[in-house]
């Protein structure tokens, strides 16, 4: 008769032993889940992060574009400013070597009128 006493308590452990196991089942469900979420949140933020980098990148070269076109329209100035200078100045010697030269023969005719009259 002992063994018979023992049956219901087996079935009883083996009951609670299912039940434990079911809710061991849900519990793992529940945490993958989770844990899906959670990846698909730190993906969506790193998605994000990344999108964020990259228009910083962008914005600071495209800001450095505009700068170095900027120095370069500025050279171009400056070098059109300073070809206009030389030919000025050539301008000016031109005519000073002229003047010279007039002045020099006209120093001539007068010394050659005041030795020769």
């Amino acid at each position: 008769m002992l063994e018979y006493d023992l049956v219901p308590a087996l079935l009883e452990a083996v009951r609670i032993i299912v039940e434990k196991e079911k809710e061991a089942g849900k519990i793992l469900e529940e945490a993958k889940a989770q844990a899906d979420i959670i990846k698909q949140e730190a993906q969506k933020k790193a998605e994000e992060a990344f999108n964020e980098a990259y228009r910083q990148v962008v914005a600071k070269a495209r800001q450095k574009a505009l700068e170095l076109k900027k120095k370069a329209k500025e050279a171009r100035t400056r070098a059109s400013e300073a070809e206009t200078i030389l030919k000025k100045a050539e301008e000016h010697t031109k005519n000073i070597q002229n003047r010279a030269k007039e002045k020099f023969d006209e120093a001539v005719n007068v010394a050659l009128s005041e030795i020769i009259p």
